[in-house]
């Protein structure tokens, strides 16, 4: 399939260290969209706040910065700061809904106030020397806001429209509302892409069959139950992991790797396994590991996972997940 492959952001996991061992190890995602950096009004960043985006850190590897922000100058200074370090690209946050964003007039919770972000868009268009993707929501109580989001979004050139079809009140909770996004579809002047719940290859043929001129996808959750599911996608999995075992001993060596990557850059034990523990929140649904299909088999063993304290016993654990799919 003539795709491209985003992968979506998640704050907390899919940052330097991660993506550079999944990129590693698969192929098929054509852009990686970074968990998001926030202005400051201060203009003062420190390595830490840019760490995650440094070149030197994404070394043949192709990143998208995301910026939380809800001022244009704000916006303006931090992204010509990115530019200056060779990025063609920044994507605008409209889309968290985490409720300590979006309490800051910021993510999604910036939608509220259509008005205000048109006046914003309008500042960080003018002079842009770089492309500016969006990823948005389609409202934050009322889908028919999108009307008016969407009015907003076609006066400017924006590179991509991304849009995940919930209503920020919604969470991740119900199915998209596709209807809203064939809207999108049918009215954006503006590139559009479909970022919401494609766990499987079939959730990927739905989106296109409905939609025969998407190009583009943003997976995140999915990616992480899956690795290889970018390939699936684009029918690139090689024979090498055709076979259950195969496919096993694939997901395995990227579960070493990075363990072994963060093992190498964190310190300590708690700081190691919660970054595991939150990769095994997804991983774990991969049907690959629950070969018989035991209804309590993902809730024992990720109980079993969150209840290690040491690396020593997260391995132990481990072990016996892989074992026993064998």
């Amino acid at each position: 399939m003539n795709m491209n492959i985003y992968f979506a952001p998640l704050e907390g996991i899919t940052g330097y260290v991660f993506r550079n061992e999944y990129n590693r190890l698969f192929s098929g995602v054509d852009k990686f969209y970074t968990p998001f950096i926030a202005t400051k009004h201060t203009g003062k960043y420190s390595t830490k706040d840019l760490r995650d985006i440094l070149p030197a850190n994404n070394q043949n590897i192709t990143i998208v910065p995301q910026l939380l922000s809800n001022n244009a100058s704000d916006f303006n200074y931090l992204a010509d700061k990115i530019a200056d370090m060779g990025y063609t690209e920044i994507n605008l946050n409209l889309g968290c809904p985490s409720p300590t964003v979006t309490t800051k007039k910021k993510g999604a919770g910036f939608l509220e106030y259509p008005d205000e972000l048109d006046r914003m868009l309008d500042e960080i268009f003018k002079n842009a020397s770089y492309h500016i993707s969006v990823k948005t929501r389609i409202g934050v109580s009322d889908p028919t806001e999108f009307r008016k989001l969407l009015s907003i979004y076609n006066r400017y050139p924006i590179s991509e429209l991304i849009i995940h079809p919930r209503l920020l009140e919604s969470m991740y909770n119900g199915k998209p509302n596709l209807d809203w996004y064939s809207y999108a579809y049918n009215n954006s002047l503006n590139n559009v892409c479909y970022n919401s719940d494609i766990k499987n290859v079939g959730d990927c043929d739905k989106i296109t069959a409905m939609f025969n001129n998407t190009t583009s996808v943003m997976i995140g959750r999915g990616i992480l139950t899956d690795p290889l599911l970018p390939e699936r996608i684009k029918g690139d999995v090689s024979k090498e992991v055709s076979k259950r075992d195969a496919e096993l001993e694939k997901i395995r060596k990227y579960h070493n790797g990075v363990y072994e990557a963060y093992v190498d850059y964190m310190s300590g034990d708690k700081n190691v396994l919660f970054k595991m523990k939150e990769i095994w929140k997804y991983l774990i649904e991969n049907p690959v590991f629950n070969k018989d299909s035991a209804d309590n088999f993902i809730e024992k063993n990720l109980k079993a996972i969150y209840k290690c304290n040491t690396v020593r016993e997260y391995n132990e654990v481990v072990d016996a997940i892989f074992i026993n799919a064998l």
